[in-house]
Formats: C-alpha cells, structure tokens, sequence
C-alpha cells in the first residue's frame, strides 16, 4: 500500500465462517482455500475506509507486537494482505 493505515478492528476467521458469504470466493481466487483468514478494518490519511484480507498468522503477529495500535498508522505488505475492498463489507456478518 503507498499510505500508512491506520487498523481500527481485526479479526480470524475460519474458511467456512458463514460471515464469509461473498468475500469467501475473492479469497479463494487469491489465497486459495486456506484454514483462516485475517480481516482488518482500517483507515487511510483521508479516513476513507478500506478493509484488508491475507495470513491469519500476519493478521496475528501484527496484532501481538502491538503495531496495529499505532494511531499513527503503519504500511502494511500487500505480500501478507494481497485483497483490498474498498469499505467495511461484512462487518460482524452484515453488510
């Protein structure tokens, strides 16, 4: 990504959660079918919100060493988090 982010909500989610439904197959055509997947709901400089799909362990080790909390934002590697989707979809199972 060119701008830092700023993480406001992450999650795990197992391959078959029903909270999935359509994110499951852009998921499938990236990642493949994989055990989990981690989700983060964050922002960017203009507060536009984007949501970011990739490893699970990524979404973890973020999460573990406390970058995710900067309020400054970080950069995050499109490597770890290869799906972008503009808005939050799928938060907590709705649209």
């Amino acid at each position: 990504m060119a701008d830092k982010i700023r993480v406001i909500e992450y999650e795990v989610l197992l391959w078959d959660d029903e909270r999935m439904q359509k994110i499951a197959e852009i998921v499938k055509q990236k990642l493949g079918v994989v055990p989990e997947v981690g989700i983060l709901r964050c922002t960017v400089r203009t507060s536009t919100k984007v949501t970011l799909i990739g490893n699970a362990d990524a979404t973890r080790a973020l999460v573990a060493s406390g970058k995710a909390s900067k309020p400054g934002g970080l950069m995050i590697s499109k490597q770890e988090f290869p799906i972008l989707i503009k808005g939050w979809p799928y938060r907590f199972g709705t649209d």
